[in-house]
């Protein structure tokens, strides 16, 4: 007997991004500058207080701004959901400073081994440097999704995070790696523009991906941060 159930149809998450942010250009592109002025201004205070090396400082600042991601999952999550959003969910994830910071160093550990594979072994590094990047790419799409369970979940554990991000990330792997191949065209117009292009690209692409990491993952909690 055939199935006469139909087939779930896959929404057009960029179609759905651009609904989205119509109305909302402005708190959307307000929030990418802040998101991306308050590094810059961290590395400079720092480096101004403590005279310490700027690439030392760009470390630190990372992991301490770390939770800024979050604060962007958080925004886009609102955002797609038709939530109230403002400028100062930019703060949001401070909030979660260990899990986020925890959750960026497992999607971001491999490339800091990328980079001090580089330093240490100059004369090699192009095959090994390749090689990290690929593994590092294949693995963290597992766990890209667990940002999003931490702003959707309530006290949730970082470790259930990201069990549940590789358990909903089975079979959507390239479909994400794919939907975010598709911006690449918009790289080249950042660069056209001097990165001032920036300001739109970004929103769209966040809340292109936020759309796409929640109609794959049901949350238990339906409240959002």
């Amino acid at each position: 007997m055939e199935n006469d159930m139909p087939a779930k149809i896959k929404p057009d998450y960029k179609v759905q991004a651009r609904r989205q942010l119509s109305g909302n250009w402005g708190i959307a592109i307000g929030f990418t500058l802040i998101y991306a002025f308050i590094p810059i201004i961290l590395v400079a205070l720092i480096n101004l207080i403590f005279h310490i090396n700027i690439q030392s400082v760009s470390y630190v600042v990372t992991i301490l701004v770390s939770p800024l991601v979050l604060s962007s999952v958080i925004f886009y999550s609102r955002l797609s959901k038709k939530k109230t959003v403002s400028v100062g969910t930019i703060f949001s994830g401070f909030k979660y400073l260990i899990a986020s910071s925890v959750i960026y160093l497992v999607l971001n550990g491999l490339m800091i081994i990328n980079g001090l594979v580089a330093i240490y072994f100059p004369g090699d590094r192009i095959f090994i440097l390749m090689f990290i990047a690929i593994v590092t790419c294949f693995i963290t799409l597992y766990y890209r999704m667990s940002y999003y369970i931490i702003a959707v979940e309530d006290n949730i554990s970082v470790t259930k995070a990201l069990a549940k991000s590789k358990k909903n990330m089975y079979g959507h792997k390239m479909e994400l790696f794919l939907l975010e191949l598709s911006y690449i065209g918009w790289v080249f117009v950042s660069l056209v523009t001097l990165g001032i292009a920036l300001l739109w690209i970004v929103p769209y692409m966040e809340l292109t991906l936020a759309n796409f990491f929640l109609n794959n993952y049901q949350p238990e909690a339906e409240q959002l941060y």
